[in-house]
């Protein structure tokens, strides 16, 4: 699941169309080392199309921190004869996954080439406020996660996995994972929603706080006076100022437009991410790569993108390529997932 992920956020990094968010992920990502494999493979193809030849003998273990010592050790003045073919693809190999490393604003320690530190710069403190603006989809540290509207602000805390609270300003509907021992909590102002595990939407826009629950039970409190218990296709309005509410029974999935044209792929197979495509806009498209079907895709499109731009981004994440015939489109290439 989370390889997926990782080439995912890869792939929008070196298209350039990462956000603020994701840059954040995809350096978490990168620095736990977990996908060194999938990195070095990477860099190896983009330089082997580069350099229009095979790169010679690739680290078989890519670390951070050695790539940089690798880079910066190597003094121009050393040696003025042109370095051998497999020692300069050597040198290109680090520099270009240094590139992805510095690029993403991370810094480590560097030392001389007698292995003597000769600059330490430490990584900032962790965050102790995590916050998110606008239309966004969020992986919360629980594996919850939300969908944020536009002109809306969702903030957690670094301690989310023992205390699961957020503040919420604006609308956002929220699939929470169940954990009977960490009571899930959101703050609206006064007004605080407790649940379990389940989905559901807050609007807390305007004067009032609208609660409407998709899957399980909810409860809404004021100051801890209990307003109401809600269930599937159930909603209550509170007001903000006066505490007065009102419940009642309606449907839910029409009730929330708003979220209708986002275009969630939440950890699902390739063949599944294809089939919503299809529906979404009713054409064919035929996978011809077997292999490919039971990839992982976790994806978000929240501005209304083409099918051309969303077929770039999953195609890209399994480097496949597509093109029109007649009226099919036809996905050939890409690289199995196991």
């Amino acid at each position: 699941m989370m390889k997926e992920r990782f080439i995912y956020l890869l792939d929008k990094h070196k298209n350039k169309t990462l956000s603020e968010t994701e840059k954040t992920e995809l350096m978490g990502l990168l620095v736990s080392n977990q996908f060194d494999e999938i990195l070095q493979r990477d860099i190896a193809h983009t330089l082997t199309n580069e350099l229009s030849q095979p790169v010679l003998n690739p680290p078989k273990e890519l670390d951070s921190e050695r790539i940089i010592q690798e880079i910066l050790t190597q003094h121009p003045s050393a040696s003025t004869q042109p370095l051998p073919v497999q020692k300069r693809l050597s040198y290109f190999w680090w520099a270009a996954a240094a590139a992805i490393v510095l690029g993403l604003g991370i810094y480590l320690r560097i030392q001389s080439p007698t292995n003597q530190p000769i600059a330490q710069q430490t990584p900032p403190p962790t965050p102790q406020k995590f916050t998110y603006t606008n239309k966004e989809f969020i992986y919360l540290p629980d594996g919850s996660t939300v969908l944020l509207n536009s002109e809306s602000t969702l903030t957690y805390f670094n301690n989310f996995k023992n205390q699961r609270e957020i503040f919420l300003s604006g609308e956002a509907f929220f699939d929470i994972k169940k954990d009977p021992l960490h009571p899930f909590i959101i703050h609206t102002g006064d007004i605080t929603t407790k649940v379990l595990g389940t989905a559901f939407n807050i609007n807390s826009h305007n004067d009032k706080v609208i609660v409407t629950v998709t899957r399980g039970m909810v409860q809404v409190e004021k100051k801890d006076k209990i307003l109401g218990i809600l269930k599937p296709n159930q909603q209550i309005s509170v007001n903000k100022k006066s505490a007065d509410f009102q419940q009642q029974s309606i449907q839910a999935e029409q009730s929330l437009t708003w979220k209708a044209n986002s275009l969630i792929m939440d950890d699902i197979t390739f063949t599944d991410a294809i089939h919503l495509l299809e529906k979404r806009f009713k054409t064919s498209i035929k996978i011809e790569n077997t292999e490919i079907n039971d990839c992982r895709i976790r994806a978000s499109f929240l501005n209304d993108e083409s099918l051309d731009e969303i077929l770039t981004l999953i195609c890209g994440a399994r480097q496949a390529e597509f093109e029109r015939d007649k009226d099919q489109i036809i996905i050939t290439g890409g690289y199995p997932c196991k």
